[in-house]
């Protein structure tokens, strides 16, 4: 809803809801994702009661900034929260672990952390030094989707040079066709959301 407005919907010819009832179901959308937040600041999958869903923190975190910005109502305390969770992911000082990732440990936290990385270069707040640290780690296995993101998170806090270095790395690698098992994702997914991050990056 924060992309589909009603001026795109018809532009495609789709019928769907007035502008004003998009925006209400947005923000009540904003209002059950905060009651799914944690004491950590994370987010749980179905309550505040559920486990600490690593990659799902940060995808709630990245909807609530756009919420943000696109001039939703969001409590502020539970924003900063978010956001200084999704910190501690980029910069180590966070355990992630996940019972479910059959690529490893190591895959999945940096998927994890290169996404972090992207969601926080958008307001200044990742380092370039936890970012840089990701990439002396073995890189064996990662995901295209994961490098694309933090070449672009590199790029926005002006290392040009490691920027591209990533990226090409992992546009390489999505046309390998390697299918990710852990980070919610398509080989389809992948390849459609980096075309999108690259192209919105112009």
């Amino acid at each position: 809803h924060l992309v589909a407005n009603s001026e795109t919907l018809n532009h495609f010819g789709i019928k769907g809801l007035t502008t004003a009832k998009q925006r209400q179901a947005v923000q009540h959308a904003i209002g059950r994702l905060f009651g799914m937040q944690k004491d950590t600041g994370g987010f749980g999958l179905w309550s505040d009661r559920s486990p600490e869903e690593y990659w799902l923190t940060v995808y709630v975190t990245d909807f609530l900034m756009q919420a943000h910005l696109a001039g939703y109502s969001l409590p502020r305390q539970g924003l900063e929260r978010a956001i200084t969770r999704v910190s501690e992911y980029l910069k180590g000082t966070a355990f992630i672990h996940s019972p479910y990732s059959s690529t490893g440990y190591d895959e999945y936290a940096f998927s994890i952390r290169s996404y972090a990385a992207l969601v926080l270069s958008r307001t200044r707040v990742a380092t370039l030094g936890s970012m840089r640290s990701l990439l002396k780690q073995d890189l064996h296995g990662v995901p295209g989707l994961s490098l694309v993101q933090l070449g672009l998170a590199l790029n926005a806090q002006g290392d040009s040079r490691l920027g591209r270095r990533a990226l090409r790395s992992g546009i390489d690698r999505l046309l390998e066709a390697r299918t990710p098992s852990a980070q919610y994702g398509s080989r389809v997914r992948d390849l459609a959301m980096s075309l999108q991050l690259i192209l919105g990056s112009q």
